[in-house]
C-alpha cells in the first residue's frame, strides 16, 4: 500500500452512490486504504438512488483510529445525518485540528459548517448551496477546493476530481495522474 495511508469514507441514509463508490474506487486505485463506516450502524444503508450499501463499521466502533483524511460524500440525507451526527463532528474536528484531510462534496460541506470545521476557508458546494455557506466560508464556484487540510467538491459529476485530488494530497501528483491516465480521466 502507498505510504501506508488510510483514510475513513463515512455512509449514511441518503448517500449518494456514486460520490460513495468512485471516492473509494479510486483511492484504493491509488493505495490508500479506505475504511467505510457507517453513521447509524454498519449494517447497510439505503442510497439516494435506491441502492443498498453496507460499510465496513459502525462509526462509534473507529472513533478513536487515527486516519489521514475523513472523507464525507453527498446526498441530501446523508448531508443531514452527518450534520446531526456529534460522532461525526467529534472525528472531523479532532482530524481537522491534527492535520489530516477532512473532504466533502456535494451537499455534505453542510456538516462541515454545523460542525465549524474550517471556517473562513476556501470552499465549495452543491451550486445550490452556496447562499447557506457564503457567510461562513470563501465560497468558490469551481469543481473541486483544496484550502490546506480541507477539500470540497461540487457534486457527482465532479466525483473523480475531487477523489483524484484528495488521492494527489495523499500519494503524490504522480500516482494520482497514473491513475487517472489508466482510467481515461482527463480534465
Amino acid at each position: 500500500m502507498s505510504k501506508g495511508k488510510k483514510v475513513l469514507l463515512l455512509c449514511a441514509e441518503g448517500v449518494e452512490e456514486i460520490e460513495y463508490i468512485s471516492i473509494a474506487n479510486i483511492l484504493i486505485r491509488c493505495g490508500v486504504r479506505v475504511v467505510t463506516a457507517g453513521v447509524e450502524s454498519y449494517h447497510g444503508v439505503k442510497g439516494r438512488q435506491g441502492l443498498y450499501l453496507r460499510p465496513d463499521f459502525a462509526l462509534s466502533k473507529v472513533m478513536e483510529h487515527k486516519f489521514d483524511g475523513v472523507i464525507l460524500p453527498g446526498g441530501e440525507g446523508a448531508a443531514q445525518a452527518f450534520s446531526e451526527s456529534e460522532y461525526v463532528g467529534r472525528i472531523l474536528k479532532e482530524h481537522y485540528e491534527r492535520g489530516s484531510l477532512v473532504c466533502a462534496i456535494c451537499a455534505s460541506p453542510l456538516a462541515l459548517q454545523a460542525h465549524r470545521i474550517g471556517i473562513n476557508k476556501k470552499l465549495t458546494s452543491y451550486p445550490c448551496l452556496k447562499n447557506n455557506l457564503k457567510e461562513f466560508y470563501d465560497y468558490q464556484d469551481t469543481k473541486v477546493v483544496a484550502d490546506g487540510n480541507l477539500v470540497t467538491s461540487q457534486g457527482p459529476g465532479t466525483t473523480n476530481v475531487f477523489a483524484l485530488k484528495i488521492a494527489e494530497l495523499l500519494v503524490g501528483k504522480n500516482v494520482a495522474k497514473e491513475v487517472a491516465e489508466n482510467m481515461l480521466i482527463f480534465n
